[in-house]
């Protein structure tokens, strides 16, 4: 059947025509080969074919459509990017244990087995990795401390200080254990977002021990989200309080052993690191040497979004909706991004239902403001659906109060 439909590639990439373009097309040339008084309603036998050949022919032109931007970085998705990733020997991290360091104190001296387990308030469980035996302090406590491995695979598994405190299986020998630091290097499962940076900044620079490739190498490591730097090229301290001839890493997620790791396999003699977070590692001749860099900073981002709304308006999954794309939007921003209000205000308005809004942002629910959130290079915006609020007037839209059965906010301004 010849359609006189124009699709396929052309100089402006591929075109495919849409189930109604289909049936239009079809339509109008059976009418044209059977006399234009041939039925084409719905209930009748032509048309009944029409749209089923039609359904079935846009089906087969989307099916087109994804298998030619899956060759593509920049549209691929899921097998698909994957595939992409191996032409770059890069693979899909999968989600992964969070590390802690425990510090345990005990009575007297005491072997400690490894796969110990201690836990959070809220369940989160950790295994230590080797056997250790408490030493005695110079308070005359014993104590030691051991590296712990999350039981569960997750972002959620990266629990902040001192809160693992539990002994999962009490323990008379163990007075007390706590984690002096954050655990890190739990991940979900990488998205296919961050694949695609990954793969796009492998093509800029190969791991190596370049600033860019130093920085390849560190979003490679399994949980490393993101990598930024920030240079001091002067004899001088810098405004961040960087010493003359440095560079300040900031990494968001990843194990701290991994990202030291990294850096003693390609930083060679380059760069001269700074940063809070420091450790050694034995080089190809067994030397320890020290390397520095810190994690990012996270900066939640929260929101107040006053809606008004028409009958239209889904008040069951309205406000997760909106939730979810506000969230969608900071997640996606880059580290040291700003947070740019304006931004949220087009995925608002195209969900169905909405006739006016007003969103506010700050760094806290007391802070919320009608502007731009401004973030440091080593800072990282995060949101979530637990701090965007949707309904309560903390800003009117109205100098009116006005009031309607399908209005989220009653008083606006």
């Amino acid at each position: 059947m010849a359609l006189d439909l124009k699709f396929g590639l052309s100089s402006t990439g591929l075109l495919v025509p849409t189930y109604e373009e289909i049936l239009d097309t079809i339509q109008t040339d059976w009418q044209r080969r059977w006399g234009p008084q041939t039925p084409m309603t719905g209930n009748s036998n032509f048309g009944m074919l029409s749209m089923s050949f039609s359904f079935e022919l846009s089906k087969y032109y989307q099916q087109l459509q994804m298998v030619y931007y899956s060759a593509y970085v920049t549209t691929a998705t899921g097998t698909g990017l994957d595939r992409l990733a191996a032409n770059a020997s890069i693979t899909r991290d999968a989600d992964s244990q969070s590390e802690a360091t425990l510090h345990i104190v005990t009575d007297g001296e005491y072997l400690i087995e490894a796969g110990t387990q201690f836990e959070t308030d809220n369940g989160v469980v950790f295994d230590t990795e080797d056997d250790v035996i408490s030493t005695q302090q110079t308070d005359k406590s014993w104590s030691a401390d051991v590296i712990a491995d999350s039981d569960d695979y997750g972002s959620y598994t990266n629990v902040p200080a001192n809160t693992i405190t539990i002994v999962s299986d009490p323990d008379d020998n163990i007075l007390s254990v706590t984690n002096p630091e954050l655990s890190n290097g739990g991940t979900d499962e990488e998205t296919d977002d961050h694949l695609r940076r990954r793969i796009i900044m492998e093509t800029v620079a190969n791991p190596s021990a370049t600033i860019n490739g130093i920085k390849t190498a560190l979003l490679n490591v399994a949980g490393v989200r993101e990598v930024n730097d920030v240079q001091n090229p002067y004899d001088s301290i810098d405004q961040y309080g960087n010493p003359p001839y440095t560079v300040h890493l900031y990494v968001l997620g990843g194990a701290k052993s991994d990202i030291l790791a990294a850096l003693a396999k390609y930083s060679g003699y380059g760069p001269l690191f700074t940063g809070s977070e420091t450790g050694q590692v034995a080089d190809i001749t067994g030397d320890m040497k020290t390397y520095y860099f810190d994690y990012a900073t996270p900066v939640p981002i929260y929101v107040n979004v006053s809606l008004k709304t028409n009958a239209n308006w889904d008040s069951e999954s309205g406000t997760d909706e909106v939730k979810q794309l506000i969230a969608e939007y900071i997640n996606g921003l880059e580290m040291g991004a700003n947070v740019v209000l304006t931004k949220m205000y087009p995925d608002i308005y195209s969900l169905d239902g909405v006739d006016e809004a007003k969103i506010t942002i700050g760094r806290s629910m007391q802070t919320l403001a009608d502007h731009d959130i401004q973030v440091d290079k080593f800072e990282a915006p995060e949101g979530s659906a637990d701090w965007i609020n949707v309904g309560d007037p903390y800003t009117p839209l109205l100098t009116n109060s006005v009031s309607t059965p399908n209005s989220i906010t009653l008083s606006f301004s």
